[in-house]
């Protein structure tokens, strides 16, 4: 029995161990490989778009930390030129009001600004949100801001806190007047600065999938985000260092990216961050296909080896140089099995395992292949994201020009204002200081001279301030003309008994009407009269025909003129002609404010020279026209 069962338990025991060895093989071939792939490719995945996500993030915070910076250090020039170029501290009391006033309404970021004297007492101080009194003004001896900036003579900047009344985060900004002559600090200008404006600048910065970017100061209070709630809760972060992981402000776990702003002593810090799961999702997805593949690949893998383990009876060299070839890296090879016995289908097996990796590795390419076109695309994506950004950064160069061209423009803005204004208010003054001091010795018709004059100086501020009324409500499309039947002659006439003895001929058909606001007539026909009269000839005329609906006045003067490029120039705010003096120019807003009344009511103002003769011809609807047609 023993002798007998021998041969077959030893072949029984080397088939086993064939078998055995034959699986072990396979699998350290087939399932160890496949299972390290989507390891390795999901590792290799993750790091690169960690890092990707780490430079975009620190490329927007850069960017927002960029113009948040100028927002900034923009209200301090602003306070510059106020004592630089205004000469803020050569202006009376109530000029200095009006001056700081004028930048509180033109900059919406300042809350508060403050003229204090070397002493330590306001002698001006104007607010976003009430109106100062003198009896308001106070001692600010003990202010930080204001003992920093006077010891140092450097501009400072304070660090950001909440308003209690508002609830906003302010920033505290001042700067020194400094004497030429003495060299000492004469008086330090304070403002609030707020950071209300900086939440709008957030809001308006496009982010994608879960990204975000906010502002903290240096105990990490959340001072500007694009969810105003956050700010008002006074949320706060602390990065962790230079690290690019780290928990986000929402609690999970971001790339984060940080730059630090230096404003004097103090310090921000623009944080942008996004979710780690969206900045990986695209690895995680990759990770997750390949994992599949490769199960898919395992079981086939198995299979075959559990089919071939079962086969292997007879000798299998030729399965052997098959498999060695194979092995080698030709897929193609075939061991055409014809047999019906267990060699057959151990032919068979290996070939359909053949052909089962040969499609894998194919998918394998295909799909590495796809991911490869889609990791091209991203970064061609990107490559046009660093593009717009420089377009962007380009954009912002030039409103920034715009904005120190507005700022110039305001400047001698501003000095036209205050020459205009002056003028008549030192009559005025003069006038009635002569009138209170030596009222007795004038006699009724001296006083009556005085009066006369005390009034026609009044008229003459009132016209400059009603110009600047309207230019403000036209900013803000506040302006309302009430366009009725008007006598163009009685207008006419009416403008001619306030400004006499300027026009030397009328030419006036009889019974002319044209729809219009009357007072608003008057101011255009008023402001034609004047600047023909300071900046034309010694010839001025006014000249009204009505033809086929439209009534046309025109101006004349015998003036030399302006050059063709500055015909349409003359309109627009603040400009001035430096062609030649006494020349028609735009001296303040005077034609300005013209033109815009003209078309609002649905007319226009130009200007031409022809003839040796400088022409501004208003032209509007006329009122008989308008009958007919309706």
């Amino acid at each position: 029995m023993n002798v007998r069962s021998g041969p077959a338990e030893q072949a029984k025991t080397v088939t086993q161990s064939l078998r055995t060895r034959f699986m072990f093989v396979m699998l350290g071939l087939a399932v160890v490989p496949l299972s390290l792939l989507p390891v390795l490719a999901g590792r290799n995945a993750s790091i690169s778009l960690e890092q990707q996500s780490v430079a975009f993030q620190r490329q927007v915070a850069a960017g927002v930390g960029s113009e948040i910076e100028a927002a900034i250090h923009g209200r301090l020039d602003d306070l510059e030129q106020l004592v630089l170029i205004a000469h803020l501290l050569d202006h009376s009391r109530q000029e200095q009001e009006v001056l700081l006033n004028s930048l509180l309404s033109h900059e919406r970021m300042f809350q508060e600004i403050a003229l204090i004297e070397a002493d330590g007492d306001e002698l001006v101080r104007v607010a976003r949100d009430e109106a100062v009194l003198p009896s308001d003004l106070r001692s600010r001896s003990d202010d930080a801001a204001f003992e920093r900036s006077l010891l140092t003579a450097r501009p400072y900047f304070g660090p950001v806190a909440f308003d209690d009344d508002a609830r906003e985060p302010l920033m505290t900004v001042a700067y020194p007047a400094i004497d030429l002559r003495s060299g000492r600090v004469s008086a330090v200008l304070v403002a609030s600065v707020r950071f209300k404006p900086v939440w709008s600048l957030l809001a308006e910065q496009e982010m994608t999938a879960g990204r975000d970017v906010f502002v903290i100061n240096a105990e990490g209070i959340v001072v500007g985000h694009r969810d105003p709630t956050r700010v008002l809760r006074e949320e706060v972060y602390l990065p962790s260092g230079s690290a690019s992981r780290s928990v986000g402000l929402d609690g999970t776990d971001s790339v984060v990216a940080t730059v630090d702003l230096a404003l004097g002593d103090q310090r921000l810090t623009v944080v942008a961050e996004q979710p780690l799961s969206t900045a990986l999702q695209a690895s995680t997805d990759a990770f997750i296909v390949t994992m599949y593949v490769t199960a898919f690949a395992a079981f086939l893998a198995l299979a075959a080896i559990a089919l071939a383990t079962r086969r292997v009876i007879q000798p299998i060299e030729r399965l052997a140089a098959s498999a060695e070839r194979v092995a080698a890296g030709d897929l193609t090879e075939r061991v055409h099995a014809t047999r019906l016995d267990e060699i057959g289908d151990l032919g068979r097996a290996f070939d359909h395992m053949t052909a089962e990796l040969q499609r894998t590795v194919d998918e394998l390419e295909d799909r590495v292949a796809a991911r490869t076109f889609e990791l091209e695309a991203a970064a061609a994506a990107q490559r046009s994201l660093i593009t717009r950004l420089e377009s962007q950064n380009d954009e912002l160069a030039g409103v920034r020009d715009r904005l120190q061209e507005l700022l110039r423009s305001k400047d001698e803005f501003l000095g036209s204002v205050s020459h205009e204004l002056r003028t008549p208010l030192a009559s005025v003054l003069g006038f009635a200081s002569e009138l209170r001091d030596n009222f007795d010795e004038f006699d009724p018709e001296e006083r009556q001279q005085f009066v006369t004059l005390i009034a026609e100086q009044g008229e003459d501020m009132a016209h400059i301030i009603e110009d600047l009324l309207v230019a403000a409500r036209a900013d803000t499309d506040g302006l309302v003309v009430r366009n009725v039947p008007t006598d163009i002659g009685h207008s006419v006439a009416s403008v001619l008994n306030q400004v006499t003895g300027v026009v030397n001929d009328v030419e006036l058909e009889n019974g002319v009407e044209a729809l219009a606001d009357p007072g608003r007539l008057r101011q255009i026909l008023r402001n034609l009269v004047v600047n023909a009269d300071r900046y034309g000839g010694d010839q001025v005329a006014i000249e009204v025909t009505e033809r086929r609906g439209r009534v046309t006045l025109q101006v004349r003067d015998n003036g030399s003129g302006l050059p063709r490029d500055e015909w349409d120039a003359i309109f627009e705010p603040y400009t001035r002609s430096h062609h030649r003096e006494g020349q028609p120019a735009s001296v303040g807003l005077g034609l300005t404010v013209s033109r815009i009344l003209a078309r609002k009511m649905g007319g226009d103002l130009t200007y031409r020279h022809e003839g040796g003769s400088s022409v501004f011809e208003l032209t509007l609807n006329s009122a008989c026209a308008d009958l007919v047609t309706g």
